[in-house]
């Protein structure tokens, strides 16, 4: 037969409320006083740590690490002739500008040029010179020209007013006259040519 018992979940249902309550009692205590504790100060390893009294002035600090360093940035210069690489003028890591000269490279090929143009030049030096003191004779020489024909002119120019001054006075042939005028009006031509020439 069975028998009836009394209320059985009612004392299960207690103790779990008063299991809760106890819980709840504890926690809410307990988060209080973790949230208004300060922040715990750091451990630092002694080793680390720079003592010393307080100075105005730089402070050098040596730090040491593992790893590469690689730069940001790599620009690359290319030359703009070939040649063998004779000496290197700025490393990485300088500070260069525009005109900076960063190395000096040396080239057969180029070097021979440079000799070629070089005595090419001096080549042409003497030719210059060759040809200026050509040019200071034949300016001698049209000078010359130009002032035996300016001379003969003013000969024959003379004659020819000699003689037109004998002809209206009948004392010589009216054709030698003529002929000194002439002449004169040839090199009167002559001496403008030359002069222009000159």
């Amino acid at each position: 037969m069975d028998i009836a018992r009394k209320n059985p979940g009612r004392g299960k249902k207690i103790r779990r409320l008063v299991y809760i309550l106890i819980t709840i009692a504890i926690i809410v205590p307990v988060t209080v006083v973790v949230v208004r504790l300060k922040p715990a100060s750091q451990v630092v390893d002694r080793g680390t740590l720079f003592i010393g009294e307080v100075k105005r002035g730089p402070m050098t600090r040596n730090v040491r690490g593992l790893g590469i360093l690689v730069p940001e940035d790599i620009h690359w210069i290319p030359a703009t002739t070939q040649g063998t690489v004779e000496k290197i003028i700025a490393h990485p890591g300088d500070v260069v500008k525009a005109d900076s000269i960063m190395l000096e490279l040396s080239d057969p090929d180029s070097l021979q040029a440079l000799v070629q143009a070089d005595s090419q030049l001096k080549a042409a030096q003497a030719t210059y010179n060759n040809l200026k003191v050509q040019l200071q004779t034949q300016r001698l020489n049209e000078e010359s020209v130009a002032a035996r024909i300016q001379s003969d002119f003013h000969q024959a120019e003379m004659q020819a007013n000699a003689d037109a001054d004998l002809d209206t006075k009948g004392l010589v042939k009216h054709v030698q006259a003529v002929l000194s005028t002439s002449t004169a009006k040839n090199l009167e031509n002559q001496n403008r040519i030359e002069q222009e020439k000159l």
